[in-house]
């Protein structure tokens, strides 16, 4: 199976890390403002939303994989009905 190109992981890391840091960020100052040192928050913060990132691109590349084998699929199958279907 063909593996989600680094770039498209990358992209899809940064994009969903861009959208969940804001929220993170805001729920923590809202909950736990005296939580430690505001630079140890934003990087724990900052490398979560990667990790959920990566993790959100890998499914998305795993059910594209999965598209595109089942498409396949379909193509052979149809053409297995079209031979058996002219004689």
């Amino acid at each position: 199976m063909e593996q989600p190109s680094w770039r498209f992981v990358l992209a899809a890391a940064l994009g969903v890390g861009a959208c969940i840091l804001p929220r993170q960020r805001t729920h923590v100052y809202w909950l736990v403002p005296d939580l430690g040192r505001n630079h140890e928050r934003l990087l724990v913060e900052a490398l979560s939303a990667l990790t959920v990132g990566c993790l959100i691109a890998k499914l998305v590349g795993t059910a594209q994989e999965r598209h595109r084998l089942t498409m396949a699929r379909m193509q052979s199958i149809a053409e297995m009905n079209h031979l058996y279907g002219m004689r």
